[in-house]
C-alpha cells in the first residue's frame, strides 16, 4: 500500500482536529479574547500532538526492533503528520511569543485550597502559559 493511500487514512482525524479547534477558538474568543483563544489552542495542541508524536515514534522504534517492517512503516507513515503538525504549532507559539511578549512572563495567579478541582484544572489550562 502506497504511503499517499496510509494519509489519506488521517484525513478525517485531521478534519475533526480542525472543527474542534475552531469551535475552541470561537467560544474562548467569544468568553475571553482572541488572543487569550489563540494562547489556548496553542497550548492545547502543543500537547496533543507532543504526545501523539511521542506514542507515534516510540511505536515505530517499537516496531522496527521487533523486526515488523510493515507495522514499523506505517507507524512512520502515522508519524509524519503528527510531527509536522508539533512543528506547526511550535512555529505558530514562537510567533506568537514574538509578537506578544508579554506573554512570557505571566504573573501566576493565586489559588485558594477552596476552589474545586475542576476549576483549579481550568484555570491552570486557561490562565497559565
Amino acid at each position: 500500500m502506497s504511503i499517499v493511500a496510509r494519509l489519506t487514512r488521517l484525513l478525517p482525524i485531521f478534519f475533526g482536529i480542525a472543527l474542534a479547534a475552531f469551535a475552541l477558538y470561537a467560544v474562548v474568543s467569544v468568553r475571553y479574547t482572541p488572543v487569550k483563544a489563540k494562547e489556548v489552542l496553542i497550548k492545547i495542541f502543543t500537547i496533543a500532538f507532543g504526545v501523539t508524536t511521542l506514542f507515534f515514534i516510540l511505536a515505530t522504534i517499537y516496531a522496527a526492533i521487533d523486526g515488523g517492517a510493515e507495522a514499523a512503516e506505517l507507524m512512520a507513515t502515522f508519524l509524519l503528520p503528527f510531527a509536522v503538525g508539533l512543528a506547526i504549532t511550535l512555529v505558530c507559539r514562537a510567533v506568537f511569543l514574538h509578537n506578544h511578549p508579554a506573554y512570557k512572563l505571566k504573573p501566576v495567579r493565586a489559588q485558594t485550597i477552596k476552589d474545586p478541582l475542576w476549576k483549579r484544572i481550568l484555570n491552570w489550562i486557561l490562565l497559565r502559559y
